[in-house]
């Protein structure tokens, strides 16, 4: 089972549920837009630095840190830090991800936090275990799935035990965005203009403008549509409020307005939307069905 990302054009082999890829990057560049897996992406940064903006969080990784990005969330490098860098990736399927929570309750945790932070003799010590299975990924024998299981346990659980958020640093400007963000979250509903976001980061528009811009890689007019639609998605799905009370409720000044935001966005109209989840919902409903007989 092989697969190709969208970030460097890779691929990656995932014949054991489980891959590694180690690369020096000396020209880094920023991604153009989101992207996503449909495994767990486990990211060391061995050296330079990286910024990315994951789940509206941004987030500045530097040398010994560690990101668990979960299945299908979207993330990408928000900027180009013209650093070059080193950094390791190991790939799990969600099914051998599971098997290894499953059999460590300890690990149930894990996705508390997002961003891990170890010192330089710990991060050597994970890579070290990387490097065993690489070993067994190599070997691929009866024996190997199984330690490789195993290893990817107690790889997860030493980044657990030895996370050390004291250490961790923000820059100002991230911050600053941050905030924005997080008011947008909070007040999505309501009348947000951009000069309003820029006193809250304490910018001038224009300069806030293009910090938005460069820390998200999204412009800050299409982050807030964007949270809208998400926020309509999800009252599309777990309520029966009519389109004129979702576009309300979401910000949108009418429920015209809405629909031709959410059309263009999602190429499906809202409505389309909601009965295309309720057969997704039945069907998935009958499978468990039919599982249990």
């Amino acid at each position: 089972m092989t697969y190709i990302t969208s970030e460097l054009d890779r691929f990656y082999d995932l014949n054991l549920n489980c891959a590694t890829h180690r690369a020096y990057i000396e020209n880094p560049q920023g991604m153009t837009c989101p992207h996503h897996h449909e495994d767990y992406e486990i990211y060391f940064l061995i050296s330079g630095n990286r910024k990315y903006f994951i789940s509206n969080t941004i987030y500045t990784l530097q040398p010994n840190q560690v990101v668990i990005f979960k299945p299908n969330i979207p993330h990408q490098v928000t900027v180009n830090l013209n650093v070059p860098y080193e950094r390791q990736l190991v790939y799990v399927t969600p099914q051998l991800f599971s098997e290894i929570i499953d059999n460590n309750p300890s690990l149930k945790s894990i996705f508390d936090f997002q961003l891990f932070n170890l010192s330089d003799s710990d991060f050597a010590k994970a890579l070290d275990i990387i490097s065993e299975i690489n070993k067994e990924l190599e070997r691929n024998d009866e024996y190997s799935q199984c330690m490789i299981k195993n290893l990817l346990g107690a790889l997860l659980m030493f980044i657990c035990r030895h996370n050390d958020t004291s250490n961790l640093v923000l820059n100002k400007s991230d911050l600053r965005i941050q905030s924005v963000i997080n008011f947008i979250l909070e007040h999505y509903s309501e009348h947000i203009t951009l000069s309003d976001c820029a006193k809250i980061a304490c910018m001038h528009y224009n300069t806030f403008s293009a910090v938005f811009q460069k820390e998200t890689a999204i412009g800050f007019k299409d982050f807030l549509i964007r949270i809208r639609i998400d926020k309509g998605c999800e009252l599309l799905e777990t309520t029966d409020y009519s389109i004129t009370k979702i576009a309300e409720l979401t910000g949108f000044c009418t429920a015209t307005h809405f629909t031709s935001t959410f059309k263009n966005l999602l190429n499906i109209s809202p409505k389309e939307y909601r009965s295309r989840h309720q057969i997704e919902k039945l069907e998935r409903k009958g499978n468990k069905s039919s599982i249990i007989l």
